[in-house]
């Protein structure tokens, strides 16, 4: 019987305590669920741009033969206009090399995209009568509304004799 009289209870004070512990520790966690699916949001969005960069690389280096009469053309990846590059001026990001641009209409699958290709004036290994000359490529995609952009390198190859600029 005497267990029984030391037993109080909680009072209201620290009932209310709890509540507001559990409040703050809530409204923390509940917080961090935007910011989980912006964080998400922004990741897909780059790994697009990224899936989209390499495959603009891919397609332009499957077509390396049409390169060969001189890399250095204006490219048409199709029967589109939107796939032809325009030549753009060089810009600070590269003295050395030449670029094109292209932009991508928004479809329903796809957002609007902006590509540009940048091709390096000088071979980084020169090459010879039966080796090729190898020309380092960059390819850049850029989602138009989000501003992501991502990029994807590789080199393109070119016979000795036809990598002459015009």
């Amino acid at each position: 019987m005497k267990l029984m009289d030391n037993l109080r209870g909680l009072t209201l004070v620290e009932v209310l305590a709890a509540i507001v512990l559990l409040g703050i520790i809530f409204i923390i966690a509940a917080s961090a669920f935007p910011q989980m699916t912006k964080m998400n949001a922004a990741t897909e969005t780059k790994q697009d741009t990224m899936a989209d960069a390499r495959m603009e690389l891919t397609t332009l280096l499957g077509r390396s033969t049409d390169f060969s009469v001189n890399p250095f053309n204006p490219i048409q990846l199709g029967d589109q206009p939107d796939s032809k590059y325009d030549l753009v001026p060089p810009d600070a990001g590269c003295d050395d090399c030449t670029a094109w641009e292209r932009t991508e209409p928004a479809t329903e699958k796809s957002p609007a995209r902006k590509y540009r290709l940048q091709i390096w004036n000088e071979p980084d290994y020169p090459g010879n009568y039966d080796s090729p000359s190898l020309y380092r490529i960059k390819v850049t995609a850029t989602d138009l509304n989000n501003k992501s952009a991502s990029s994807a390198y590789g080199y393109l190859e070119v016979p000795a004799d036809a990598a002459t600029k015009e």
